[in-house]
């Protein structure tokens, strides 16, 4: 590896700024930069000049004769090549295997390669140097055995470098010298997206997205208890407001099942989490796509126009942003362990071992798990330097690749907990992100090989379907006799407040400041993203189920006792309306780094990023501090009929307007199955880099069955058609969105699974949660760096004359459109 060095020439400067910029969409601020090789001296020169052309290890014997002392169980052979045309000599004139008669010339192949000590904790690495002796001997070959540890304990990937000395008696040891050769230790199946001058194989780790499915009860119903009259013998059926009975979804299994006939059974919660998968570019034929627990969707658009990335067919988004070496040098002795694909049952040769430093590259597999994440090494990192900045290697060609911060991030996910309030077995559900730095472009007079930094994007939130309008806005009272707004049975993000509040349109922490918990609102801070709730009102209906208001205990607003009340919708006071199920409060997954993890990485070549959202959010500081996420979850369901079930309308007559309580029946016959964004640009509908946007039309139910609005009106947010408002900006139409239709499958047993939060939930997130910031991570200490700010031109420039800043909330494609460096 070049070391760093300092240049301060301005023409120099000007080459490489100028000509960072290739066919990325982060262009690599360095990649043009090509450095003298250095340059040696030496007191003495030998006679004769060795050069390898290749190297050959067998992994079994060859017939050649094995010296004594050999470790038996066959020692792979190596063949060592020289160069005809490079060599000044052949190499049998100074070693030879002596025969009688002969001036013996004995030499020996030396090996020698980094080894990581997995039971250090710190990654050092070891220099390991073997030497064995040369077994055959040709005028341009040389034969010798591998160190026997080649295949043992060296892991695939890692660097030999390989080279032929005099061995002690030989009278030529002052007169040949042999250029060290550097020879890649890598099984036939496994190959790399690019290697580096020293011989590195490096492979870009592709990133993918899975949902995972929670079964739990949805429903809670009234207990009926059964007297006999004694007078006339007959049974009476009663019900009670203090006895229930419900289904739970856990190990458990029902808690009460006798007394209620129409009990349900336990199915899939829309409370799904989204997980961040990675895995070699070599292996990603090796994908899951489903297991017992998780599902790996697969969409129909592509990335970008070429298909070879997040096409038909492919799993989301596939975008590649970082490369690792594949074996642990010297200069790649970080470890980077990552959720990789679903557990199959089998063995799952690619991903079984979880450790970077194992003695082998395979493991034992899952054991038959089909419900879990594997988790597995995807390669390996280069150290951090000392001042906090990252080290550069040299191209195969000598062209210097940049190496930037690598950094792991985890976010932690709300406990899921079932119909009878405990927490699933199955404990809390954590993602981890790896995000790499991008660069930053400066006019200042800067160490080219530190070039400025600063944070990549984190995915964007998702969003969970609301399949009982939990959210809905309502005016016109609080009871069943409210009306409902414009709003479409659909998607909330995680963090949507109606999740909390229930009601748009109502301010829920005064009406709850009468029962006496301060900090509360609603239920004790929310709805039940299934809308499970304790019975709430009196129904007869052996059918639909019988019900009975829950009468529950509360503590007084003093403090000093408690009474019982009767939960009720149709009651005047909010509080005593609904009380659900371990209330939900609407979160942004927010991604806290891993501050133990140093590690630095090339980009990928090629680069290619997922869709971005970026969102300019203003500081206390009065200045304007810029967001970004990437889209890294589908965007659309076709799935109208799970989504929308039809049902016989009852009020009101007319099926186009929804119905006063979707909850006991009528036909909402309003759906929004899709939360695509509009592509944006300087805050005006456009398509950018001459890529357009347009709404994927997916198959609609029938007229007779779905009396949904006419297309062309704003309520036809099904029809996802041109005369449908949508999304934040305004002027947006459904039409103008970029769509990411999950593929249609057998595989997709569920089909109310997750989305993309919708534009407002994105931005509301990118707008509380300052980790999403493109932060600057490092300037030298110049100023920003210290202060934790934005640069100057935003996250990403865009490739113009002269180069334009992206400002406003924008939603930006990957097309050719290039996200240049932007200025500081």
């Amino acid at each position: 590896m070049v070391r760093n060095k300092r240049f301060a020439i301005p023409i120099f400067l000007n080459i490489l700024l100028l000509g960072g910029c290739t066919n990325s969409l982060m262009g690599r601020l360095t990649d043009s930069l090509i450095l003298p090789a250095p340059t040696t001296t030496s007191s003495t020169t030998p006679t004769d000049l060795f050069v390898i052309s290749s190297v050959n290890i067998n992994s079994s014997n060859s017939p050649t004769p094995v010296p004594s002392g050999t470790p038996s169980g066959g020692t792979p052979i190596s063949n060592i090549f020289f160069d005809t045309t490079l060599s000044t000599a052949a190499v049998s004139s100074h070693c030879n295997v002596a025969t009688s008669g002969q001036t013996s010339k004995p030499c020996l192949c030396q090996f020698s390669w980094a080894e990581v000590n997995p039971n250090s904790g710190s990654n050092v690495a070891t220099s390991r140097n073997v030497q064995t002796t040369v077994t055959q001997v040709q005028p341009n070959l040389l034969s010798c055995n591998a160190p026997s540890v080649f295949t043992t304990e060296i892991i695939s990937g890692t660097q030999i470098k390989i080279t032929v000395i005099a061995a002690p008696g030989n009278p030529d040891s002052s007169s040949f010298t042999t250029r060290p050769f550097s020879y890649n230790k890598s099984p036939t199946t496994q190959t790399g997206s690019f290697q580096d001058a020293q011989g590195h194989i490096f492979d870009n780790v592709v990133h993918y997205s899975c949902y995972n499915k929670y079964v739990r009860g949805l429903s809670i119903q009234s207990k009926s208890y059964s007297f006999p009259n004694s007078k006339t013998g007959a049974t009476i059926a009663a019900l009670y407001g203090t006895s229930f009975c419900l289904t739970s979804g856990g190990v458990n299994g029902p808690v009460s099942s006798s007394g209620c006939p129409n009990l349900g059974a336990a199915s899939n919660s829309a409370q799904s989490y989204y997980f961040n998968l990675y895995i070699r570019n070599s292996e990603k034929g090796d994908i899951n796509k489903f297991n017992d627990n998780f599902v790996c969707p697969t969409v129909q658009e592509p990335l970008v126009p070429a298909p070879s990335v997040g096409g038909t067919g492919q799993f989301w988004p596939m975008d590649t942003t970082f490369a690792l070496s594949l074996g642990a040098t010297t200069d790649f002795s970080v470890g980077v362990q990552a959720n990789t694909k679903l557990s199959g049952g089998g063995s799952d040769p690619t991903a079984a071992t979880s450790q970077c430093f194992a003695s082998s590259g395979t493991g034992s597999g899952t054991g038959g798990n089909t419900t879990s994440i594997v988790a597995s090494c995807l390669g390996f990192a280069a150290h951090v330097t000392s001042d906090g900045t990252c080290p550069y290697i040299k191209s195969a060609s000598g062209q210097i690749l940049q190496t930037f911060r690598l950094r792991r991030f985890v976010a932690l996910y709300p406990r899921l907990f079932d119909t009878d309030g405990k927490p699933s077995p199955k404990g809390q559900d954590i993602d981890t992100v790896y995000v790499l730095d991008r660069p930053i472009a400066s006019s200042a007079t800067i160490n080219p090989l530190k070039p400025y930094t600063m944070m990549g994007p984190k995915p964007c939130p998702f969003a969970f379907f609301d399949k009982k309008n939990v959210t809905a806005d309502k005016v016109g009272g609080l009871g069943p006799d409210a009306t409902y707004l414009k709003t479409p049975l659909g998607y909330r993000g995680t963090n949507d407040p109606r999740w909390k509040t229930g009601d748009g349109t109502i301010n829920w922490t005064q009406q709850w400041s009468r029962v006496g918990l301060p900090g509360d609102v609603d239920n004790n801070g929310g709805t039940n993203i299934d809308g499970i709730e304790f019975p709430n009102f009196d129904a007869n209906d052996d059918i639909k189920g019988r019900s009975c208001s829950a009468t529950m205990p509360f503590l007084s607003a003093d403090g000093s006792h408690f009474y019982m009340a009767t939960v009720n919708k149709y009651r005047t006071e909010a509080k005593f309306q609904h009380l659900y199920i371990r209330p939900f409060k609407p979160f942004t997954p927010h991604y806290e780094e891993d501050t133990t993890f140093l590690a630095c990485a090339p980009q990928a070549n090629p680069f290619k990023e997922a869709p971005l959202h970026f969102m300019p959010s203003p500081t206390s500081t009065g200045g304007t501090n810029y967001s970004w996420c990437a889209e890294s979850y589908p965007t659309q369901n076709s799935n109208i009929t799970s989504l929308d079930p039809a049902v016989t309308p009852i009020a009101p007559s007319n099926p186009t307007t929804p119905a006063a309580d979707p909850n006991i029946g009528g036909h909402v016959a309003l759906v929004s199955p899709f939360t695509s964004h509009i592509s944006t640009l300087n805050g005006s509908v456009s398509s950018i880099g001459g890529t357009a946007c347009s709404a994927t039309t997916i198959t609609f139910p029938s007229v007779s069955t779905y009396a949904y609005p006419a297309a062309g009106t704003d309520w036809a947010y099904a029809r996802h058609d041109a005369g449908t408002t949508w999304g934040a900006l305004p002027g947006g139409k459904a039409s103008l969105t970029c769509d990411r239709t999950v593929t249609t499958s057998s595989d997709i047993t569920w089909t109310q699974f997750p989305l993309l939060a919708p534009t407002a939930d994105v931005e509301r997130a990118l707008a509380s949660d300052s980790s999403y910031n493109c932060t600057v991570t490092y300037d030298n200490a110049t100023g920003k760096a210290a202060a934790r700010q934005t640069p100057a031109g935003g996250c990403c420039m865009l490739k113009s004359a002269p180069a334009t800043k992206i400002v406003g909330a924008t939603h930006l494609e990957p097309t050719q459109t290039t996200c240049l460096p932007p200025t500081y």
